[in-house]
């Protein structure tokens, strides 16, 4: 499909009437997702969206546009819509991409998942997918009479992404992802609880063969009834242990989203302008990886094409670094992370 896309041109294009950057992010993703609720299939979607987004940055804005409708023709005019938009912002501060020497290379760089994926979601007949949600919906119903509702969500994305730019970079992968999630309500008088439970990574069917789905629901449906004759939490200052899980996300809404670094440098997150200063315990040491192979969130290269890389954001307490897209890393003069 990238064949027939004359990225260069899009990007000559877009660039003709002013502007310092320009991308282009193609993608085509087939994806399948089915739901079980009151005991019977409630929702089954499967279909492929296909797209183009062209970018183009200015002065510290961004001018967009989009399309599925991938023919040369449509594409320029994409373009040229862009442009002219650029043209009317800058006021006819012209940067020239041919004098600049910037094209697109004549092949991408191909990137293939970190880990193979041995059990591709697309080889996988849907029948057996379904069947799976329906089993893992009979072993959360059978296991105790307190068994209110049960919902079972199995969602899996294969993703194809090529992505060019006006400094040269041309790359394109697939990215495969597959979850699934089970959450069972009990009740017991005039209580009632609920328990949740969800797998899913950058791989295929073989994550069911790492985690069972019938586990998958045994742990969320034991996880509400558990909590049926749990005790009330006390009010109160009280030490705290996190689990892993728990402590990721903390860490992500915490720190994660206040060190963005667009937020940063507006000035709008209690860590901006405190680089090298200390923002926590010795004990803290926190870490962006999204090189880890089968994680959620873990990808090759991020939707502007840069290849993922473990950042460090604080150590023992410092504050070393934010984390930057495009935008906000030419605004600071670095590389983007």
């Amino acid at each position: 499909m990238t064949d027939l896309i004359p990225f260069e041109k899009i990007l000559k294009e877009a660039l003709k009437n002013g502007g310092e950057f320009a991308d282009i992010f193609f993608e085509q993703t087939y994806s399948v997702a089915i739901v079980c609720e009151e005991d019977r299939i409630e929702k089954m979607i499967s279909g492929r969206d296909i797209g183009l987004g062209l970018r183009v940055l200015f002065d510290g804005r961004t001018f967009y546009s989009f399309t599925n409708r991938l023919g040369e023709e449509d594409l320029l005019q994409l373009a040229s819509v862009v442009s002219r938009a650029v043209k009317e912002d800058c006021g006819g501060r012209i940067f020239n991409f041919l004098d600049r020497g910037r094209i697109s290379p004549s092949a991408p760089s191909i990137f293939p998942p970190r880990a193979p994926i041995e059990k591709h979601p697309q080889g996988i007949p849907i029948r057996e997918k379904v069947s799976m949600v329906n089993r893992a919906n009979e072993v959360a119903r059978k296991l105790d009479s307190r068994v209110r509702q049960v919902k079972v969500l199995y969602r899996d994305a294969s993703q194809f992404v090529s992505i060019a730019n006006s400094e040269g970079l041309w790359v394109e992968g697939e990215r495969v992802g597959t979850i699934f999630t089970v959450q069972v309500v009990t009740s017991q008088e005039d209580i009632i609880q609920t328990g949740y439970e969800p797998i899913g990574g950058t791989m295929g069917f073989e994550l069911f063969d790492l985690c069972p789905t019938e586990k998958v629901a045994e742990i969320a449906g034991r996880r509400s009834l558990l909590m049926l004759s749990a005790r009330k939490a006390p009010m109160g200052k009280m030490i705290v242990v996190l689990s892993s899980d728990a402590g990721g996300t903390m860490i992500h809404e915490a720190v994660g989203h206040g060190l963005e670094a667009d937020l940063a440098q507006q000035g709008l997150s209690v860590y901006s302008g405190k680089i090298g200063e200390k923002v926590a315990s010795s004990l803290i040491t926190v870490v962006d990886d999204p090189t880890l192979p089968q994680r959620r969130g873990a990808y090759t290269f991020d939707d502007e094409g840069v290849v993922s890389q473990r950042t460090l954001l604080v150590e023992k307490g410092i504050l070393k670094s934010y984390l930057y897209d495009r935008l906000s890393a030419f605004k600071d003069g670095i590389s983007s992370t």
